[in-house]
């Protein structure tokens, strides 16, 4: 279930495909609640994304504000680096590890240590 906030009501929209036509297929989506003020059973994803890009567009922040938008993306792109260095580091440990114990194995069976049928 993907959610998009209503525009319409203050509750939630869920999405799915309702229909194929010659392999293009189209997603709709509707209100999440049974409530009353939700008058339009279903809202095809093109008219949500016109609908958002407009009120989006319409949206100015002051220089304070771009301030904070920039700092707070440049702190979570930091984060999301170092995490992605430290499962980089991660994995490497275990390859290395996994490597080494691979040599070993295939050094005993050189050496006749153990036998093939293991």
């Amino acid at each position: 279930m993907f959610r998009k906030p209503s525009l319409h009501a203050d509750f939630s929209m869920t999405g799915g495909k309702l229909g194929e036509r010659k392999k293009i297929k189209y997603v709709y989506y509707h209100c999440g609640n049974l409530d009353p003020r939700c008058r339009r059973k279903h809202v095809r994803e093109e008219g949500l994304e016109q609908r958002f890009s407009e009120r989006l567009g319409r949206l100015r922040f002051d220089d304070e504000v771009l301030g904070w938008i920039t700092e707070a993306l440049k702190a979570s792109r930091s984060e999301q680096h170092r995490a992605h260095e430290e499962a980089l580091c991660r994995l490497r440990t275990e390859y290395d590890g996994l490597e080494a114990e691979m040599d070993t194995v295939y050094g005993d069976k050189i050496l006749r240590r153990i036998s093939v049928e293991l």
